[in-house]
């Protein structure tokens, strides 16, 4: 039996992974980065800091 800790941990990772997937759609539309700051509730810098390395990889 796996522990909640483990389980709440394998949550944040999908919850990431569909965060990524929304920021990449949403700037391959045209969202900037700012405007994806504001829906993650972080500022656009923060947002391009975080997920730009990855869109680009």
């Amino acid at each position: 039996m796996r522990s909640p800790t483990y389980a709440a941990a394998l949550h944040r990772v999908i919850a990431e992974l569909e965060i990524l997937d929304a920021v990449i759609s949403a700037r391959k539309n045209g969202m900037t980065w700012g405007r994806n700051g504001e829906m993650l509730g972080i500022s656009g810098e923060a947002a391009r800091q975080k997920y730009g390395k990855l869109i680009a990889a």
